[in-house]
C-alpha cells in the first residue's frame, strides 16, 4: 500500500491477525483472511467518503466503521451517506459519513475501554445479563450505565465519544450539571463533532443557560455545513434557545439561517406535528413543538414554551401505548456490509 504500519497496529497484527470481540461486534481486520482483510479494505474494497489518511482497520454489528487517523487515534464512522447528489449531478457532490466519532485515543486504550465496557454486560455463558437493559433490551439500566461508564472512562480519559457517553448517562440519571460538563470536555477533544455540541446545547436549554445554549447550538449548526438540513434543524434549535432568551434579533436571525439552508423546513415540520396529532403520539409532538415555537417571533406572545414540560395543546392519547415485548437477549444484529452500511440519523 505504500504506507507503514502504525506501531500499535504492526504490535498487535503480531499477536493476532485479527479478532473478533463479543459475538462479533466488533471485529478488528486481519492482514487478509476469514477475520477481515486489511488489505482489501484499504484499496479494492475501500469504502467512499474516507480522508486520504484514514486507514480501516475494522468495523461494528452495528455498522460502524473503525478507521485510524492521521494521528493514529481510533475513529467510529456512523452512516455512510450514499443518496444521491442533492445539489445536483453536475456538482461533483462525494457521498461520505454522517457521524465521525473521535473514538479511542490510542488503539491500545480504545481496545482496553471497550473490553470493560463489553465484559459486565456477558455472563460466564456468553449471554447477555438481562438485569443490565431495561424492560425494551436496547438501552442499559441508566444507575447501571452511569457506574459503566465511568469506570469505562479511565481506561481512555482521552477519548471523546467516552466523555459523551458519560454525559449522556448522568443525563438519563438527572445528573444535568455534570452532563453540560462532560459534553464540554467531548466537544473540547472532538470539536467538529456536530451531535457533540448539539447535546452541550440541549443539556444547557434543561439548565435555563439560554445564551450558552445558543452558542453550543451555533457550533452545532457551523460544523454541519456540508448536511444543509441538519444545519438548518440545528439553527431552528439555537433560535428556540434564543427565543427563551427573548432575544428577538438573535432568534429571527437564526431562523432565517435555517430557512436559507432549508426553505421548507418549517413545512415538514408543520406537517410532522399534524402526523403526531392524528397518531396521539405525544413524544413526537413534543420533539417537534420547540421547534416551530422557534419560529414564532417573541412579540407574539408572552409565554415562554418549556421545552421539558407538557408542550402546549399536546394531542391527548386514547389509549396506552403497548408495552414492547422484553426479549430474550438484546442481538448484536447480523452484520451489515461495511461499504453498503447506511443508518438514519437518530432522533435527538
Amino acid at each position: 500500500m505504500g504506507r507503514p504500519l502504525p506501531t500499535q497496529l504492526e504490535r498487535f497484527l503480531r499477536s493476532w491477525d485479527g479478532a473478533e470481540l463479543f459475538q462479533e461486534s466488533v471485529r478488528i481486520y486481519g492482514l487478509d483472511n476469514v477475520l477481515g482483510s486489511l488489505l482489501r479494505a484499504n484499496t479494492s474494497d475501500r469504502p467512499a467518503g474516507l480522508l486520504p489518511t484514514d486507514l480501516v482497520i475494522g468495523d461494528t454489528a452495528a455498522g460502524e466503521l473503525l478507521v485510524l487517523d492521521a494521528q493514529e487515534r481510533v475513529v467510529k464512522l456512523r452512516g455512510l451517506d450514499d443518496d444521491e447528489d442533492p445539489q445536483g449531478a453536475e456538482s461533483g457532490w462525494q457521498p461520505g459519513w454522517d457521524e465521525r466519532w473521535f473514538s479511542g485515543s490510542t488503539l491500545e486504550n480504545w481496545l482496553a475501554a471497550t473490553v470493560t465496557h463489553e465484559l459486565p454486560l456477558y455472563d460466564s455463558e456468553g449471554e447477555f445479563v438481562l438485569e443490565a437493559f431495561e424492560e425494551d433490551g436496547l438501552a442499559l439500566v441508566p444507575s447501571f450505565a452511569l457506574k459503566l461508564a465511568r469506570k469505562v472512562l479511565r481506561k481512555d480519559p482521552g477519548s471523546a465519544e467516552l466523555h459523551h457517553a458519560l454525559g449522556v448517562a448522568q443525563r438519563r440519571n438527572g445528573k444535568v450539571d455534570e452532563a453540560s460538563s462532560s459534553f464540554e470536555q467531548a466537544a473540547q477533544l472532538d470539536p467538529s463533532n456536530s451531535w457533540i455540541w448539539f447535546d452541550l446545547g440541549r443539556s444547557l436549554l434543561e439548565q435555563a443557560a439560554w445564551s450558552a445554549a445558543a452558542a453550543a447550538l451555533g457550533h452545532a449548526a457551523a460544523q454541519s455545513s456540508e448536511r444543509p438540513l441538519q444545519a438548518a434543524r440545528f439553527c431552528v434549535w439555537q433560535a428556540f434557545a434564543w427565543k427563551q432568551e427573548a432575544n428577538e434579533p438573535m432568534r429571527t436571525a437564526a431562523v432565517s439561517q435555517a430557512l436559507r439552508l432549508s426553505p421548507d423546513l418549517q413545512a415538514h415540520l408543520q406537517k410532522a406535528a399534524s402526523v403526531a396529532v392524528a397518531d396521539d403520539d405525544t413524544d413526537a409532538y413534543a420533539q417537534v413543538a420547540p421547534l416551530l415555537d422557534a419560529f414564532v417571533a417573541v412579540q407574539a406572545t408572552s409565554k415562554r414554551l418549556s421545552l421539558f414540560s407538557e408542550p402546549p395543546a399536546p394531542p391527548q392519547p386514547q389509549k396506552p401505548l403497548p408495552r414492547p415485548v422484553r426479549a430474550k437477549k438484546p442481538p448484536p444484529g447480523k452484520r451489515p456490509v461495511a461499504t453498503r452500511t447506511k443508518t438514519k440519523a437518530p432522533v435527538r
